[in-house]
C-alpha cells in the first residue's frame, strides 16, 4: 500500500523513525485520513518500497447530509459522464477509490488533497470553462488514457489534471463530515448536489451547508 509522503532518509532508519513516529512522513500516514491534524484510523498498512506518495483506498462510498428530496437514495454514483448523489448503497456505481495525499500550508497545516476514481474507472472533476461537475478519465500529457495509480506524486497530477483535484475539509476539527473544495486556485469551487442529487453549480456552493457535506462508509 502507498505511502503518502516521500523521504530521503536510508531505507533502515526511515523504517525505525516511522515506527517511532519520528519524521514528518510518519505525521503525514497518521494523518492521511484527515485534514488539518484529524488522525487516520489505525491498524492499516501504509509503507511500501515504491516511491508513489498518494495513498490508496478502496470500495468508498459517499453519503450527502442533504436528504431532503424526494429520491430514495442518497450515496454519490457516476452515471457515464455525470455525477449525482440520488443512488442506494448496494448500486456497484457508488464504489469509489479516494486517492490522497497532503500538503502542508504556509501555517504548517497539513491539508488532505484527494482524487475521486469510480469504479467505473473515470474521475471526478469540475470543468472550470462551463463550471459544470463531471466525471472524466484521467489522461497523460500525450492525451492517453491513464489511472491515478500510475502518477507517484501531486505535481504529475497537477499538470494536465488540476481539474480533479479536491481538498477534503471536515465541517469542524475532527467531524466525520466533510466537503470537497476544488483545487482550482482561480476562484471557489465547491462540490454541492441538490434535493434531487442534481450537481450545483460548485461556484455558488458554499461550505458547511448540507448541500456539500458528505460523510464515507
Amino acid at each position: 500500500m502507498a505511502s503518502c509522503q516521500s523521504s530521503s532518509t536510508s531505507p533502515v532508519s526511515r523504517e525505525r523513525l516511522i515506527q517511532t513516529g519520528a519524521t514528518p512522513l510518519a505525521r503525514n500516514k497518521q494523518e492521511c485520513e484527515g485534514s488539518l491534524g484529524t488522525k487516520m484510523e489505525t491498524g492499516l498498512k501504509l509503507v511500501d518500497e515504491s516511491d508513489r506518495q498518494w495513498y490508496t483506498r478502496e470500495n468508498q462510498q459517499f453519503v450527502s447530509l442533504n436528504q431532503e428530496g424526494p429520491i430514495p437514495g442518497h450515496y454519490m454514483q457516476v452515471d457515464g459522464e455525470s455525477v449525482f448523489t440520488n443512488a442506494l448503497e448496494k448500486n456497484q456505481n457508488t464504489l469509489f477509490k479516494m486517492h490522497s495525499i497532503l500538503e502542508r500550508d504556509s501555517k504548517g497545516d497539513y491539508l488532505q488533497i484527494v482524487i475521486l476514481e469510480n469504479m467505473s474507472g473515470r474521475i471526478v472533476a469540475i470543468d472550470p470553462e462551463d463550471e459544470r461537475v463531471k466525471a472524466k478519465f484521467m489522461v497523460t500529457e500525450n492525451g492517453l488514457p491513464a489511472s491515478p495509480s500510475k502518477y507517484n506524486t501531486l505535481a504529475d497530477v497537477k499538470q494536465h489534471n488540476s481539474d480533479a483535484l479536491f481538498y477534503k475539509i471536515p465541517r469542524e476539527r475532527g467531524s466525520d463530515f466533510f466537503y470537497f473544495k476544488s483545487f482550482l486556485t482561480d476562484r471557489q469551487r465547491i462540490l454541492g448536489f441538490d434535493e434531487y442529487g442534481i450537481a450545483l453549480d460548485p461556484t455558488q456552493v458554499q461550505p458547511n451547508q448540507e448541500q456539500c457535506l458528505f460523510t464515507m462508509v
